[in-house]
C-alpha cells in the first residue's frame, strides 16, 4: 500500500529495499511502465521492471562464511566432523542465497559435517538466541553456528559466548561486534548500508537525467575478524550509524 501511494504521487524515481521478493512485483511493474525509474536495493524482486539492482553477491558471501567457519574450526583443533546449525532470518531471496552459498561450500570443504536449518526466526533476536540454545541442547556434536543477517548474528553471539563453538555471521550489529571482541563470533561479513543508500539516490538521479546505469551494482562486503577489527581502514564501515540495525 505504501508503494502504491508513492506511485500515485508520480515521482521521477523510487529507491526501494523490499521485504519480500513477490509482494511488490505488480506495483513495481506499474511504476516502471509509467516511466518511473526504479532502484531496488538488497533483496531481489521477481521481475525485470527496474533500472538497477544493488546488492552484494549473497551466494558468494555465504561461501566466504563457510570458508571462515572451516578456518576457525581448524585453528581451534576441531575435527571437521559433527553438526553446524544455521539460524535463518526470514524466507527471502537474500537469505536463500546466503544460506545456499554456505551449505554448498561447506559440503565441498567439509563433507563429513552435517548442516541443520530447522526454522526461520522472523528477524527476532530472542528467537535467534532460543534456536541457537536449542541446537546446543539437542546436538552434542554441535561445533559451529552460522547466522545469515544482523539479527540472527546478534542472537548467536549472545547465546554462544560460553559454549566454545565457532560462530560466524552476516552484518555488524553492536552485539555482533561485541561478539567478535569477546570471541563468541570469529568472523562477520559487514555491509555499509549508509553508503548503499547514498549511492542508490545518486544512481536514481543519474537514471532520471538520462545517464546510462548498469542493471546490477555489487555493493561489496567487508570481512571483520578480531585480527582486523581495530584497523583504521574499516572503522567507517563499523560506525554504528552506518550498520544494519
Amino acid at each position: 500500500t505504501l508503494l502504491e501511494d508513492v506511485i500515485v504521487s508520480k515521482p521521477d524515481a523510487i529507491v526501494i529495499t523490499p521485504s519480500d521478493s513477490d509482494a511488490v512485483v505488480a506495483a513495481l511493474e506499474e511504476a516502471h511502465e509509467a516511466g518511473i525509474k526504479i532502484i531496488v536495493v538488497d533483496t531481489a524482486v521477481n521481475t525485470e521492471s527496474y533500472d538497477m539492482f544493488m546488492a552484494n553477491d549473497n551466494y558468494a558471501g555465504g561461501e566466504m562464511m563457510a570458508e571462515q567457519m572451516v578456518k576457525y574450526l581448524q585453528e581451534a583443533g576441531k575435527e571437521l566432523k559433527g553438526t553446524i546449525g544455521i539460524v535463518s532470518a526470514v524466507p527471502v531471496q537474500t537469505v536463500y542465497d546466503r544460506d545456499d552459498g554456505f551449505i554448498d561450500k561447506m559440503a565441498e570443504l567439509a563433507p563429513d559435517i552435517t548442516i541443520i536449518s530447522e526454522q526461520y526466526v522472523d528477524n527476532d533476536m530472542q528467537k535467534a538466541m532460543d534456536l541457537t540454545n536449542d541446537y546446543i541442547s539437542a546436538h552434542a556434536d554441535l561445533i559451529g553456528v552460522y547466522g545469515d543477517n544482523n539479527v540472527t548474528g546478534s542472537g548467536i553471539a549472545l547465546a554462544i559466548a560460553e559454549a566454545g563453538l565457532v560462530g560466524v555471521a552476516y552484518d555488524g550489529n553492536p552485539e555482533e561486534i561485541d561478539g567478535i571482541r569477546n570471541g563468541a563470533l570469529k568472523a562477520i561479513l559487514v555491509q555499509d548500508l549508509y553508503n548503499w543508500g547514498y549511492k542508490a539516490v545518486n544512481f536514481a538521479y543519474d537514471a532520471v537525467m538520462g545517464e546510462s546505469i548498469d542493471s546490477y551494482y555489487n555493493t561489496g562486503v567487508t570481512l571483520v575478524t578480531l585480527e582486523n577489527i581495530d584497523d583504521e581502514s574499516i572503522q567507517d564501515v563499523l560506525d554504528p550509524s552506518r550498520l544494519a540495525r
